[in-house]
Parts: structure tokens; sequence; C-alpha cells
């Protein structure tokens, strides 16, 4: 009995354990600006709203967002909890709320944005309409934020582990700050990488998020870990400058361009240490193409001195030839003169695509949109460049 009460003890901590631990080994975080709303129209997304303006992260407060007012905010909060006071203070019903509710959540999950769940108000809002909520919305979360005693039956925690999703939970509401401010102000110092596809032959590398402010690219990077890869595989980095990505900047506050500092140099200077660990990486894997994702102000069609809507190559014969050859195929279908794609091939110094075809003497391309377009619109562009050249190398793409 003595041994069977250890053995429990010890899974129990084992248990325990594996859940504080996973809020600190997130390695993707939130992008700004952030949309908070309250399904349930409880008074959690307050709370969230103070803590958020305190920390001077970028955000905006809509108790009734709706799905297409979604496009502009790549991170959604959701502070999910029923009141009844509050629905009815509103004017709204619960159907409505869970309708809300369904469209957000499915809206998020097909733009790519990044969801956080909360839920702060305790055992008093864990009744039957909150739970109907949360049933919808957790099983889509990337992070879950709640306090100590909304989880008194475990209800999170076994969500957490299901569905593999990093769990924070605060022992009392002051400690909702520290976790809010930690996960929006993190710098990662490690590249955090992902792997789709189990061929080694050939590899593809996709890196996106180098210039913070450049939603689409790393929206369409995470996009990239959806379907079923065959015939090779791709390795995705969704986001390059964590620190530029956090800021909702182009560059990390006080730091120079990234994308000017290629290939790096691990004993210079911050930018310049960060280059060479994404370089490092791809020298490991010596993949067969180099995709770097990045978005530009103005269409090049109107402007030659802006790269939105063009595919840069790095001169080099079969290069330029698969360029042209995707850059063909997609215009054919544009009907928009401006939105056409024009094919560039000579990438600028310092910039991934330069570095990589230069010292690594691998084909290598710089996929710009224009931010001037829809976002969804961005990302579907990225997406149909990156399976086109994708194709050409052997690697099928099949969307579930």
């Amino acid at each position: 009995m003595k041994k069977l009460l250890i053995i429990f003890l010890f899974l129990l901590c084992l248990f325990t354990f594996s859940f504080l631990i996973q809020a600190e080994s997130i390695k993707i975080y939130p992008a700004q600006p952030v949309v908070i709303t309250a399904p349930g129209q409880n008074p959690d997304g307050i709370m969230i709203k103070v803590v958020l303006d305190q920390q001077g992260i970028d955000y905006n407060y809509l108790p009734f967002l709706q799905a297409n007012e979604l496009d502009n905010y790549p991170t959604l909060i959701l502070a999910i909890g029923h009141s009844c006071k509050g629905v009815g203070a509103a004017g709204v019903n619960f159907a409505e709320e869970l309708t809300r509710t369904k469209n957000l959540i499915q809206e998020a999950k097909n733009k790519g944005k990044f969801i956080i769940i909360t839920h702060l108000g305790g055992t008093g809002r864990r009744e039957e309409r909150s739970d109907n909520l949360l049933n919808i919305a957790v099983p889509n979360a990337d992070y879950l934020i709640i306090s100590k005693e909304s989880n008194f039956d475990n209800y999170f925690s076994k969500a957490a582990q299901k569905y593999n999703i990093p769990l924070a939970i605060a022992e009392n509401l002051s400690r909702i700050k520290p976790i809010l401010a930690k996960l929006f102000k993190s710098q990662s110092q490690e590249v955090a990488y992902f792997i789709n596809g189990d061929q080694k032959e050939p590899t593809i590398f996709i890196n996106a998020g180098t210039h913070g402010d450049e939603i689409a690219g790393y929206q369409t990077a995470l996009k990239m870990l959806e379907p079923v890869i065959s015939g090779g595989r791709i390795i995705v980095i969704p986001r390059a400058n964590p620190a530029a990505i956090a800021a909702f900047k182009r560059n990390a506050p006080g730091l120079a361009n990234l994308n000017r500092a290629f290939p790096g140099n691990i004993n210079g200077t911050q930018s310049e240490k960060r280059a060479a660990e994404i370089f490092t990486l791809i020298e490991k894997f010596s993949p067969d193409l180099v995709l770097d994702l990045h978005e530009a102000e103005e269409f090049n069609y109107l402007d030659k001195n802006q790269l939105g809507q063009s595919i840069i190559a790095y001169q080099e014969e079969e290069t330029v030839w698969q360029g042209a050859m995707v850059t063909e195929s997609l215009n054919e279908k544009i009907t928009d003169l401006k939105e056409k794609f024009v094919l560039i091939t000579y990438p600028v110094s310092g910039s991934l695509t330069w570095a990589v075809g230069k010292n690594l003497n691998i084909p290598a391309y710089t996929i710009e949109t224009c931010r001037k377009l829809p976002l969804n619109k961005r990302v579907d562009y990225q997406i149909k460049i990156i399976t086109s050249l994708l194709s050409l190398n052997g690697v099928e793409v099949r969307w579930p």
C-alpha cells in the first residue's frame, strides 16, 4: 500500500509539474495589436484590458467583436464566462453569444490568429452556459490563462494535456499581470522551428516574421504547418524576430534591421547574433530551397522602388527560371494589374535570400506581398507561391 501511495504521489507531482512547465516552454509568442472580447459579457475582459494597458501593449477592447472585424489583429483574447447581469445589460442573449463565439473561433483559425482563452471567474462562473462557451473555444486555443479556482475540477488541465495547449494557472488575480507581461514581452533566445513532413529529401526551408509588422508572412508560415506534406519536408521558422513581432514594429525596439544583418555574426550586435542563429540553422539542415516571407507598403506596379507583389530570386539560372515559371502561372489568374507579381533577380545585400544564395549556394527567394491588400488575400498569395515552388521541387501539399 505504501508503494502504491508513493507511486501515486509521484505521478501526481509529475502531472502537476507538466502543466507548470507548459506555459514556460512556449516558443511562439503572440503579436500585437491584440483584440479582446468577452463571450458571455463577463467583466474579465475589462481586467485583461487594464493589464494590457499597464504593460503598454497595443490592444482594442470590443465587447461585441464580430468575426469580420478580426483582419488587422494577429492576436485574439477571448475572456470567457457567462454573466446573466452582463448579457442582460448588453441586450443580447446566450444563443447570440454562442454563435458569435463560434464565428470568432472559426475565422481566427482560418486566418491563423493567435488565440488566447482566459477564465478568471472561478467556480462561480463555471456554470453550464460558461462551459458551453469553453467547450467551443478551448480546443482551439494557442494559450490558456486561468485562475486556480476556475480549474477546481481540472477541466483546463485535462484540456491542456489533450490538445497540447500551454497552460498558465494564476494563484490569484494579481498573478495574471506577470503572466500576460511575460507572454507579450518574451524574446526567444533560440530559433523556434517546426517540421512538417517526414521525408528528408528534398527539404524546403521557410522563414517568416523577420519584420514584426508584416503579419501575412508569419501567419502564412504557421498555416504551412497544417497540410499533409509528401515527397519531402518543410522546415518552418514562423517568427524569426519575436521581439519585433511582440512590439508589432518592423524592427525590434532599439535594434537594427534583421534583414540587413545576414549571414550574421555570433559575436556582433543583437541583430547580427540573431541572424547568425537563423543562418546556422539553415546550414545545419542544408535545404534544397529557402523561402523568406515579407510584405511591402506599396505595389511594385505603382512604384518601382517598392516591392509589393514581387518574387525576388537569387541570381542563379535555375532559381530565376523557377521564379519566372511561378510568376507567369500566378499572373495568368490575376485580373487586377497592380496585383500581378514581378520577378526581381537582385536581392539586397544583407538579406537572408542574398546570404543563402551567395554563401551557401542554395536556391533562395524573397516573397513580397503588398500590405494594401486584405490580410487573407496576402496570405492566400503567399501560400500559392509556396505551393507552386514546392511542387516544382517535387514536394506536394495536401490540405485537410
